[in-house]
């Protein structure tokens, strides 16, 4: 069945995409002026095997995928020359040939192929001078989220520095239409986990939204977001999924100002009216008084929140405060190191958890690094990052560099990492892993070809090998 939804689906953004291209050769009465067509493709190839959730070494699963990447995007429709109307779109195929169909029953969400469109829209820029029409399947990404949907942006701008914006379209979520969900990994199933273990009917929902935002001001940006997420349908069996009801509602702000030159302050919020609460705050502020030196200083708020029905919401969380400092030295724009620190606050609320509101829960954590670039296209760089308190204890170290030669045309990158967990608690997670990845690249005029390989170590899995091909085109018509 879900064969037959996919291809109904393909089928149905094929004709949709063919449409788009028969409507630019409509629109373009003179061919030989150019209506310009960029084509963009990565096709990757994928090896490697992974231990099963039982940990049986004997018995892996074994992965040899294949990921292909393909975007169409066409510019002046019209044929004008003003770019006024255009259109915009990425397609995703997975194939998996290692999978076998037992094992594709046994491992509930494991595929053998995916079939994504992960955006495809018109665009059509200042209609009528002063509104902006989007429309197909879009994302929009704001300091609510992150939602991809089916449906229609309108925003208007006035004279006085303000617009206004107004959103709708049915969410596009996993099993519903040609799409991989963005917020699930492979081998996971759609749909809302139930307390019972079991994973709920996925269910359209209405995305709906509308907002107000500056425009036309050089240094200043704001923008005041609301959005609505509702279940249209209660199922056939409303004791598994519920009732149609709303999903998530939250209103955003974020914002960002350059209050003179080399100084820069941002912030951002989400107020989530399920939790009745703010449930994200951000604030920064940048600074470089000279050439040499930049410093950065943020304060970031987070309680944990989720969908309406998510099994997640039934657990006691507890909101984080974290302060981040760096300090970044230049000898020159291609030669820099850095230093940085945070501090993460994990504290009670009366609002979530029956605990003390006074007890605090702290992680610390300090890294530091630099860059070297070394024309035209050489570089290398070092990082170091330590953290400790909450969860225990964690190191990383991680070095690279890259050069092309032959006249740009052959190049090698390379990279060495180590990650170290100590955990006094839980002694079992304590454990080291070591990891080596080695790629290198053809580029030839429109496009790269790249094979890379992967090497890791640690005490869960001593051997694990991957290797990666990357065909990438670029080019216009």
């Amino acid at each position: 069945m879900r064969g037959v939804l996919t291809s109904s689906w393909a089928s149905i953004w094929g004709v949709v995409l063919t449409v788009a291209l028969g409507a630019c050769a409509v629109l373009t009465p003179n061919q030989s002026l150019a209506v310009d067509y960029h084509v963009t493709s990565r096709t990757m190839g994928d090896v490697y095997s992974h231990l099963r959730s039982s940990w049986d070494d004997n018995d892996p699963i074994q992965r040899h995928r294949v990921h292909q990447l393909l975007g169409l995007n066409i510019f002046d429709v019209t044929n004008d020359g003003s770019n006024q109307v255009y259109f915009m779109s990425n397609l995703r195929i997975d194939t998996d040939f290692g999978v076998s169909g037992a094992e594709q029953e046994d491992i509930h969400g494991l595929n053998q192929t995916n079939f994504a469109l992960l955006y495809g829209y018109f665009d059509v820029r200042k209609w009528m001078g002063f509104l902006d029409v989007r429309a197909g399947r879009q994302y929009e990404i704001d300091a609510i989220d992150m939602v991809l949907y089916d449906g229609v942006r309108l925003r208007a701008y006035t004279p006085w520095y303000f617009g206004v914006e107004a959103l709708g379209g049915l969410e596009a979520t996993h099993n519903l239409g040609p799409t991989v969900n963005p917020h699930s990994v492979n081998g996971t199933p759609g749909g809302p986990l139930l307390l019972e273990g079991r994973y709920g009917k996925v269910e359209p929902r209405l995305v709906t939204g509308g907002g107000l935002f500056l425009h036309n001001l050089q240094y200043t940006h704001l923008d005041l977001s609301y959005r609505r997420i509702q279940t249209l349908d209660s199922g056939d069996n409303p004791e598994e999924v519920g009732d149609g009801g709303i999903n998530q509602e939250r209103i955003g702000l974020a914002g960002s100002h350059r209050i003179m030159e080399g100084l820069f302050v941002n912030s951002g919020a989400s107020y989530d009216f399920f939790l009745g609460g703010l449930n994200e705050f951000v604030a920064g502020v940048r600074a470089r008084p000279v050439f040499a030196v930049e410093g950065e200083v943020k304060y970031h708020y987070l309680l944990p929140s989720f969908d309406a029905d998510s099994i997640w919401n039934v657990f006691s969380w507890r909101p984080m405060d974290r302060i981040e400092e760096r300090v970044r030295v230049y000898g020159t724009e291609d030669a820099w190191v850095y230093a940085g620190a945070y501090q993460s606050f994990f504290r009670a609320d009366d609002s979530v958890t029956n605990e003390d509101v006074k007890s605090v829960v702290q992680d610390l954590g300090f890294s530091a690094g630099g860059t070297l670039r070394m024309q035209p296209h050489s570089y290398v760089s070092a990082d170091v990052t330590t953290e400790f308190g909450y969860g225990g204890r964690q190191t990383f170290v991680d070095f690279g560099g890259g050069t092309r030669f032959f006249g740009k045309t052959l190049g090698v990158d390379g990279r060495a990492l180590m990650i170290v967990f100590e955990d006094e608690q839980q002694a079992r997670l304590n454990g080291t892993m070591l990891g080596a990845q080695v790629e290198g690249s053809w580029y030839f005029s429109g496009g790269k070809l790249s094979v890379l390989v992967e090497e890791a170590s640690s005490e869960l899995q001593p051997h694990w090998l991957r290797v990666l091909t990357v065909v990438d085109l670029d080019f216009w018509m």
